[in-house]
Order: structure tokens, then C-alpha cells, then sequence
């Protein structure tokens, strides 16, 4: 565990429902009043050298199996995530304890989330006047920034870069929030006019910065209305349709949050059957951004909340 000089001691928060005692403090999750004596994950900090040596393969940073998950970053660490329930942290001589957060917080536990069986999805979630909507898409599509602008526009958000999706007893889909807090680029805080504010970066080389979300953050578990997926294109205008039916699985499997584990963990019937299940019950639009240097969340933003609210029209 080398010079890794973070402080251990125990720390209680909730999360995506969850209540986590954890060895390492994560300031971006909600703490809790009282100790948990019975947390549903527990964090703590442990020598996973010799797993790792055991286990590795040549060309691969992770090993997954069943029962559990054991992966590799340079410079940051070693992570085993078990059963649904335990993170184990092997830091990296010298880590950046931001780094070790952004995997606690991202991986591990989109892996915790599909070790219980709860559908993990890439993307953030709002409350859009009383309905819970999905921005999915691939690393850099701009979620983020279009979920900032819907926040500074009034609307509520539940989650941001995992979008933890469970069923209730009658099947309907339901969004657990996640913690308060949403990641931006410096470009992103720029347009808004907040580069002045003292927000943390994640971490010593990225240019993206920590921003907690406080009056524009919903506690509360709701029902999933349905998924915009956000990507860029050659156009000069932004775009927005219906996603077509045979479309509708491969935008689930493809914005599965770490889906690249799901096999191995001997998760595919599982995920097949979520899936399936979601397809069938929610609206899916694909709002398409240019991909220029244009900044279009205003006009995006805009046009999402114009299809929300003409849906919601025809349903009176």
C-alpha cells in the first residue's frame, strides 16, 4: 500500500439506496447521522498483491467471475468487489486519493449495483415535471452538461454517470438516486460562467472538477419515464427522433454501465432479460448534437423538454 497517505477510519454514507461503511471518506455521498452497524457494502483497505499476481492475465487489467470482480489501474490501484456487498482497496504507492474515489465511486460500484441485480445504466436522470427522464450515451457525448443546464433551468436530478434501475412488485422501472454531485469539464464551467467557483477537480490531471448539486437534487426513488441517447453527429443542427423498436436493445446493451463484465460475471441472462423488460416499457428518443466545437445544451435541453411535455399533453 506503499506512502499512500490517506487517513483511515470509518465513515457511514448512503447511496443508490445503499448504506456504506467505508474505510476511505467520500465526501460526494450523503453521510449518515448514526453508525450503521449493518451496512449493505463495506469498503476497507486491503493487500490484493497477491491475487492479483495469481489471477492476472497478460493484456488484461481485470479478472471477473461470479462471486466477484478484481481489477487493475496504473498508478491508482487494486479493487476486488465481492458479492454485491464488499469493495476492497489496494492503493497505489503515491495514488491520488481522488483517483481511488472516482473508481469507488464509478465502477465499483456499478459493479456492487449489478452483483445485486440492479440494471446499471450509463448516463444521468432527472425529474422532469413529476416524470423521471434517462440522458444515456458514450463518454464525451455531453450527458453531463446537458443534465447542468436542465439543473440550472429549474429540474431536479437524481443521478449522474450511473443510473441505478430496479423493479418494483408490479414491474414498473424505478430510479434510485445516487449522491449529489455531478463531474464537469473546465469547457462546461466556462460557458456557465462558474470557472470562478472553488470547485475540487477529481484529481490532480484531469481538467473536470466535482460539483455538488444541493437544491437541485431529488432524494426520492421515482418511475422511469424513458431514455434520451445523446450523440454527436455530422449535422449541422441538432436532431431529435423516436429510436426504432430493433434499435431499442442494442441502446440498452450498448449504454450498460461496465456491460464488458456481464459475461464473465455470468450475468447475460440476466442482462438479456432487464433489458428486454425496459425496452418494452419505456419511450426512447435519440437527440443527435453536432459535433463541432458549437455549445448546444441550451438548444438540446430545449428540444428534449419540448417532446416531454407534448407527451405529456397527449396523455390528458
Amino acid at each position: 500500500m506503499g506512502n499512500y497517505d490517506q487517513r483511515f477510519q470509518e465513515n457511514g454514507y448512503r447511496a443508490f439506496g445503499l448504506g456504506i461503511k467505508s474505510d476511505f471518506p467520500l465526501p460526494e455521498f450523503m453521510k449518515t447521522n448514526s453508525p450503521l452497524p449493518h451496512p449493505d457494502v463495506t469498503i476497507v483497505c486491503g493487500d490484493l498483491s497477491g491475487l492479483w499476481v495469481k489471477l492476472s492475465r497478460q493484456g488484461r487489467y481485470y479478472a471477473a467471475y461470479d462471486r466477484f470482480v478484481l481489477f487493475h489501474i496504473r498508478e491508482v490501484g487494486l479493487f476486488k468487489v465481492e458479492k454485491g456487498c464488499s469493495i476492497v482497496v489496494s492503493p497505489a504507492p503515491h495514488a491520488d486519493p481522488g483517483a481511488v474515489r472516482l473508481y469507488l465511486m464509478g465502477s465499483c460500484l456499478g459493479i456492487i449495483l449489478m452483483q445485486r441485480h440492479i440494471f446499471p445504466l450509463h448516463g444521468s436522470a432527472l425529474n422532469i415535471d413529476g416524470q423521471v427522464w434517462a440522458i444515456t450515451g458514450e463518454s464525451g457525448a455531453g450527458k453531463s452538461t446537458l443534465t447542468a443546464e436542465l439543473i440550472r433551468s429549474g429540474y431536479r436530478m437524481l443521478t449522474d454517470d450511473v443510473i441505478a434501475v430496479s423493479f418494483n412488485e408490479q414491474g414498473t422501472p424505478l430510479i434510485t438516486p445516487s449522491f449529489p454531485q455531478q463531474k464537469l469539464w473546465k469547457e462546461t464551467l466556462r460557458h456557465f460562467g462558474e470557472m470562478n467557483r472553488p470547485y475540487d477537480p477529481l484529481y490532480k490531471r484531469v481538467s473536470k472538477f466535482s460539483v455538488p448539486v444541493t437544491e437541485g437534487y431529488d432524494r426520492e426513488t421515482h418511475p422511469l419515464t424513458g431514455i434520451f441517447e445523446l450523440v454527436k453527429s455530422g449535422k449541422n443542427e441538432p436532431q431529435l427522433y423516436p429510436v426504432s423498436k430493433i434499435e431499442e436493445w442494442q441502446l440498452l446493451f450498448k449504454h450498460t454501465y461496465r456491460g464488458f463484465f456481464i459475461p464473465d460475471m455470468k450475468l447475460s441472462e440476466w442482462h438479456f432479460r432487464v433489458v428486454t423488460r425496459l425496452a418494452g416499457q419505456l419511450n426512447l428518443y435519440r437527440l443527435e448534437r453536432p459535433s463541432g466545437g458549437v455549445f448546444t445544451a441550451q438548444r438540446l435541453a430545449e428540444m428534449m423538454l419540448n417532446q416531454i411535455h407534448d407527451k405529456i399533453t397527449m396523455r390528458r
